[in-house]
């Protein structure tokens, strides 16, 4: 077993949480030094930092009215890049190469980190509102064994890890991985128009709040960290279910019903009225299934003899899909305290079960379209004897 594994984890977790902790914290406290009219003590302002920075993990604020869980994705960037160098440097310097010796690490590294959210939401729970002690401890644990996790496996050789996964295996992580980030980019996009078509509202949210010269550029940053929520909600539009800004409110393809919505000024660019050409987008989940289809039979081949698995592979990109886009939009929801407002987001399980099925769908349509191409180079004759799925499925017709 390799040696220090304790002490690199101890000093590697500790940095990246002191880092954290800097960074995130130094906006709070600009933010109280910019508001001297605030009366908030400077241990109260100490304790708000390190709540803060504990809402970069997910842990959800425990407020007077209410608990607050829809947080600035944008944010985990800062924990997540912290803790990935952190663990590449731990990698190297313990010299980890044993498959144990590279679980015992992560495992190490994971555990202290999340000890210590938990003490900085222990103490920052003291002096006002922070995330409790348990929610503290599960979401560093979780961010942690992502960032250190990539991080050690990178330290050691990333691409022997993902070598010795079964070729199976790789080409449905690709497919899911290239149809995810189709999907995601086009919410992106989507948010960025309705954004920009809708300024002048945003713009009046913003000049209501009057935050003044470093408010304003708070108030720029908070709207940036939480862009890739609105991306998320976007991608939930274009798959069908949509997402609701609170309780008896939704935004869908089907239509808008909305009411009163936080005071984030990029909020108001919710738009209250669907155009009755918005189905059409629904369009866009089967091509971004599509194109997760086209990179499993450019890996696969798409002429391999034993046809089945290729159907296998394609209908398993829309299933890893949908886990992974159900596992964005649970992360883009919560709540913003009490009242109607407890219920702001995408339904993770819809959304998840539309992206499964569009995407598969077009995962499906992938295949067909590459048969069609192998077929039509080749000659269907040509074509059946390789052994393409589409000819697979029309001898047993």
């Amino acid at each position: 077993m390799a040696r220090g594994i304790g002490a690199a984890a101890l000093v590697g977790t500790a940095w990246a949480a002191a880092a954290g902790l800097a960074a995130i914290g130094a906006l709070v406290l600009v933010a109280w030094v910019a508001s001297p009219h605030l009366t908030v003590s400077w241990d109260q302002a100490l304790g708000a930092a390190g709540a803060a920075w504990l809402t970069a993990h997910r842990a959800p604020v425990v407020l007077p009215e209410g608990t607050w869980s829809l947080l600035p994705l944008g944010l985990a960037v800062v924990p997540l890049l912290l803790l990935h160098r952190a663990g590449r440097w731990a990698a190297r310097r313990c010299a980890v190469s044993a498959g144990g010796d590279v679980t015992l690490l992560v495992a190490a590294g994971a555990v202290m980190y999340a000890l210590l959210a938990a003490i900085v939401a222990g103490v920052a729970g003291l002096v006002g509102p922070a995330p409790d002690v348990p929610s503290a401890f599960v979401a560093g644990l979780l961010v942690a064994v992502v960032g250190w996790g990539s991080g050690v496996l990178r330290g050691t050789g990333g691409r022997r890890w993902i070598a010795a996964l079964p070729a199976t295996l790789r080409h449905v992580l690709a497919g899911a991985a290239a149809t995810v980030g189709v999907l995601l980019a086009a919410g992106a996009l989507l948010a960025a128009v309705v954004i920009a078509t809708h300024g002048g509202a945003v713009g009046d949210a913003a000049r209501v709040l009057a935050p003044g010269a470093v408010g304003g550029v708070l108030v720029a940053v908070l709207q940036l960290a939480y862009l890739p929520v609105i991306a998320v909600w976007a991608m939930a539009f274009l798959l069908g279910p949509g997402f609701t800004v609170g309780i008896g409110t939704a935004v869908s393809v089907a239509g808008s019903q909305t009411g009163p919505v936080p005071g984030l000024p990029v909020l108001a660019a919710v738009p209250d009225q669907i155009p009755g050409w918005a189905p059409v987008l629904l369009l866009v989940p089967l091509a971004a299934g599509m194109i997760g289809g086209f990179v499993v039979v450019r890996r696969t081949g798409a002429r391999q003899p034993d046809a089945p698995l290729v159907v296998t592979d394609l209908l398993a990109v829309g299933a890893l899909s949908g886990v992974m886009v159900a596992g964005l939009t649970a992360l883009g929801a919560g709540s913003v305290g009490a009242g109607r407002m407890v219920e702001l987001g995408p339904s993770w399980w819809a959304c998840g079960l539309a992206a499964a099925g569009l995407t598969g769908a077009g995962a499906l349509a992938a295949g067909v379209v590459a048969t069609w191409r192998s077929r039509r180079s080749d000659g269907g004759e040509a074509s059946e004897s390789r052994g393409s799925w589409l000819g697979w499925f029309w001898e047993r017709g």
